[in-house]
């Protein structure tokens, strides 16, 4: 199924912030000498739910966090909005979609495609079966105990730091609360 890419508007089927093609031109500019990566060599077939995934992320993880309003309780996605503002006071166009999440957006992208391991629909967020990074583990056969110790508050989440790095000039401070 081809994306349907938002085109600031506020579409209400949009799956994307971001065509496969503009992806690919934006991770070639960024690339190291002009070196290949997972994304640009992947296929439009692989390139595409990539990057429906990470947008599905990006709105999935930062929603509440995302500065101003979206345009209207129809969209699909969290972008557009209107009255966003950045970190640094500059108003940002209520019709468009920033460039701060188009290449957020293609960074997931890249990531999803390099990473094989999940399952597709959740590669990016998946599910968390245990409860951190095991710092000890102990076995005793008789009497029979276990004893596992758990690193302090280890999360098996995974944190997209280069994406969220890009995206903060449009998110509120963490702890901060707002009201409208």
């Amino acid at each position: 199924m081809a994306l349907i890419v938002e085109d600031g508007t506020g579409l209400a089927l949009a799956d994307s912030y971001i065509s496969a093609a503009n992806c690919v031109a934006y991770l070639d500019k960024v690339a190291a000498n002009g070196a290949l990566n997972a994304f640009t060599v992947a296929a439009l077939a692989l390139q595409e739910p990539a990057l429906r995934n990470a947008t599905r992320f990006l709105d999935a993880e930062l929603a509440t966090l995302f500065r101003g309003v979206r345009l209207n309780g129809t969209m699909a996605l969290q972008w557009p909005r209107s009255g966003a503002i950045t970190n640094d006071n500059y108003a940002v166009d209520a019709a468009s979609v920033p460039a701060l999440v188009l290449n957020a957006t293609c960074e997931l992208g890249l990531r999803y495609v390099a990473d094989t391991t999940g399952h597709v629909t959740s590669r990016l967020l998946p599910d968390v079966t245990t409860q951190g990074t095991i710092q000890r583990k102990k076995n005793k056969i008789g009497p029979l105990e276990q004893e596992i110790a758990y690193m302090g508050g280890a999360s098996q989440k995974k944190l997209f730091s280069l994406a969220l790095a890009i995206l903060r000039p449009l998110l509120w401070p963490p702890g901060r609360v707002v009201l409208a």
